[in-house]
């Protein structure tokens, strides 16, 4: 009698025990569909404020772009006021990194031919992507060579024309006759080169730089 009351005992301890186990579980469930919840709902609000702010990026940026074409219209027709009322022939010349020149830009330019000096815009490009990754960068560091080539398609895709320039460094210095035919194939009306010649107080090369008879 005493053994069959002593396996009830342990049997009911067991069903206790099983009870608490299936309750702590079941909490266990529940707190993890809450943290589950509110974690989903953090990455929802994240999205939206990353969206929110890559939006306002975007207007902050049409905005800008927006100014710098009226400053140049505005200074295209300064020019030309001045040439008129001073009988000379003032004329634009633009050398720029590409990287901001947009549609908007290049129609801008297409307007001011007349200012600008044989149509042509001068890009600066160090030679194909290998090359050029070397030493520009975009401001977040990352390369710029994607951003320049679409400028330079929008130019050509226009009633324009460009010339190219480049910094012959100790980066490219042994490999002109690569960056020479790169700048054919992308049909630049012009090819300018320029050297690095970069030394210090005692005549060491520093960065990039080159010795004349490089």
């Amino acid at each position: 009698m005493a053994f069959g009351l002593f396996a009830t005992n342990v049997n009911s301890q067991e069903i206790k025990t099983d009870s608490i186990t299936r309750a702590n579980d079941s909490i266990k469930k529940v707190e993890f569909a809450k943290m589950e919840k509110e974690r989903l709902e953090a990455l929802k609000n994240q999205e939206k404020a990353k969206k929110e702010a890559e939006k306002e990026a975007q207007k902050a940026e049409k905005q800008a772009k927006e100014q710098q074409k009226d400053f140049f219209e505005k200074f295209a027709n300064c020019i030309r006021e001045v040439n008129e009322k001073y009988h000379v022939n003032y004329k634009l010349a633009l050398q720029t990194n590409a990287t901001l020149l947009s549609d908007a830009y290049v129609n801008v330019l297409e307007k001011n031919t007349d200012l600008l000096s044989e149509r042509i815009i001068s890009i600066s490009i160090d030679g194909p992507k290998e090359i050029n990754d070397m030493t520009r960068h975009s401001v977040n560091g990352k390369s710029a060579y994607q951003e320049i080539f679409n400028a330079i398609e929008r130019v050509r895709n226009s009633k324009l024309a460009f010339s190219t320039i480049s910094v012959v460094a100790e980066h490219n210095v042994n490999r002109a006759e690569e960056i020479f035919k790169y700048m054919q194939s992308i049909n630049s009306n012009l090819c300018k080169f320029v050297p690095c010649y970069n030394f210090d107080h005692q005549g060491n090369t520093e960065l990039y730089g080159i010795r004349p008879m490089q």
